[in-house]
């Protein structure tokens, strides 16, 4: 359990910002792994509530875009704040443990599982959340990173091959899924966790993929690892 004094406003932190979180439900991400998600998650929720952030949460399947969960979003400054510490964070924990408990109805609900995974379309959903905020935004994607759903199925692909990538951000642009990540920090966690990552050499061409990828939409890969930490 969180401390409440960990969520206190301010601590340095300054603006406003949006937080957006994407969960892969996929058959490659194993329950246990969910399951490590999910504590993931409440660490990233709770460095957002320390800025009052707004807090945005949804799934990746094999249909991100037509996927029929409703998006959970909560808005994690007090409702009424008293310039108090110990209440106003009091608040602040009541929402973070409220969006834990319904995200992980969804999460690790076996029946949930798709057989791919539609990164791309899942940071269409994320531009969609920021497109209307003002200031920072934070997105975290928990997953292995294997973007397996059809058209764009890269497990297939020589992601050494920088032709080969280039093909890729020309198609999903062409496809209408190139998403656009402005001012956007963005956190993949879970990635060291996919056994069909193999050999090492295919794991260290994903992750360079992926940071490509998320510049050339003009965000910033900033954490790329199986565990996710708070900025310093």
């Amino acid at each position: 359990m969180l401390a409440l004094s960990s969520v206190a406003a301010g601590c340095g932190d300054s603006g406003p910002l949006t937080c957006m979180a994407l969960f892969d439900v996929s058959v490659s991400v194993p329950m246990d792994v969910r399951e490590r998600y999910m504590g993931d998650f409440k660490r990233f929720a709770n460095y957002c509530a320390r800025r009052d952030a707004r807090m945005h949460a949804d799934l990746i399947g094999s249909d991100t875009l037509g996927n029929n969960i409703p998006p959970l979003v909560s808005d994690l400054r007090p409702d009424q704040p008293r310039d108090n510490e110990l209440f106003d964070n009091a608040q602040r924990f009541r929402k973070i443990e409220e969006m834990v408990e319904e995200i992980s109805l969804y999460v690790l609900d076996d029946r949930l599982r798709t057989n791919g995974t539609d990164i791309f379309g899942g940071l269409i959903v994320a531009a969609r959340r920021f497109s209307g905020s003002v200031g920072e935004r934070h997105l975290v994607i928990f997953s292995d990173g294997l973007q397996s759903a059809d058209p764009f199925n890269i497990t297939k692909r020589d992601l050494s091959d920088p032709a080969v990538v280039n093909r890729i951000f020309v198609d999903t642009g062409s496809a209408g899924l190139r998403a656009n990540l402005q001012m956007a920090t963005v956190d993949m966690v879970g990635v060291e966790s996919s056994e069909a990552i193999t050999p090492l050499r295919q794991a260290l061409a994903l992750e360079r993929f992926w940071k490509g990828y998320i510049e050339r939409v003009q965000g910033r890969l900033n954490q790329y690892n199986k565990s996710w930490s708070a900025p310093r």
